[in-house]
């Protein structure tokens, strides 16, 4: 029984706070905190594999990253919860699945920019941003300039290239 191996304070305490629970959200977040802690006991305890989860994860962002991808997606393709998946992936990789899923975006829409040398309208709609201008916020905040002035940089002839992203 895997209750017997578990620590019995956390999930009795979430139960209890089930049971006090005034308001149908409340009741929602404690069973969501309930189930994250029996599947992280899972995980722990043989029952699962976390870095299995976030290996299968990663390689399902790798071949779905030129489409629009949320924890959502992800989590249905694992078939796990968004909470739990989010949970898992922050843990072992000490960054958000969305930030990841960005960071692999916009490293790919550089090597986009600069090896296929695609407009960076093409580039937003290839990899399922919802429009240009958001492309370009997020490209900003990931890669510390904005796609115009990343072209202009490698277009400097004094600028290395091996330094250019290859994922």
């Amino acid at each position: 029984n895997w209750r017997d191996r578990a620590i019995p304070t956390d999930a009795d305490i979430i139960l209890q706070r089930i049971y006090r629970a005034e308001t149908v959200d409340e009741i929602i977040r404690c069973n969501r905190e309930y189930s994250i802690q029996v599947e992280m006991f899972f995980d722990e305890f043989g029952g699962g594999d976390a870095g299995r989860l976030v290996r299968d994860a990663k390689q399902y962002i790798k071949d779905h990253i030129t489409e629009p991808i949320s924890l959502k997606d992800v989590a249905a393709a694992m078939n796990v919860s968004p909470s739990y998946l989010s949970t898992v992936f922050s843990r072992t990789e000490e960054t958000s699945l969305t930030n990841y899923i960005n960071k692999k975006k916009i490293q790919k829409a550089q090597h986009m920019l600069v090896k296929e040398r695609l407009k960076i309208y093409e580039v937003s709609m290839m990899l399922g941003f919802e429009s240009a201008g958001y492309f370009a916020k997020v490209f900003k905040k990931y890669a510390g300039c904005t796609p115009s002035q990343y072209l202009e940089g490698r277009q400097d002839p004094g600028r290395d290239s091996s330094s250019d992203a290859s994922e």
